[in-house]
């Protein structure tokens, strides 16, 4: 519905090696489908105390390759991937 009104559409993606890394091409293919804008890939960054602190955040290659790789369906987001809000989710 937000197409139909004319609003631009961004989607983020936190990408997490070993989680989601092979679902976001179907993330993108779907983005497609829904008319989206733009893609923003952000690389997950591990935050002491959470699931996640231990766990590896991809590389600058991965992401770059990430977005070559699924630049073909959604515009992707190269510039400041994280914003101040994404530091606080």
């Amino acid at each position: 519905k937000l197409k139909e009104k004319n609003i631009i559409v961004k989607i983020n993606t936190v990408v997490v090696p070993d989680v989601n890394m092979d679902h976001v091409q179907a993330i993108a293919k779907q983005a497609e489908a829904w008319g989206v804008d733009l893609m923003n890939c952000i690389a997950m960054i591990p935050v002491h105390d959470t699931a996640f602190e231990n766990h590896r955040g991809p590389t600058s290659e991965e992401i770059d390759n990430m977005r070559q790789f699924i630049g073909h369906y959604v515009p992707q987001m190269t510039h400041r991937t994280a914003c101040r809000w994404c530091a606080y989710v």
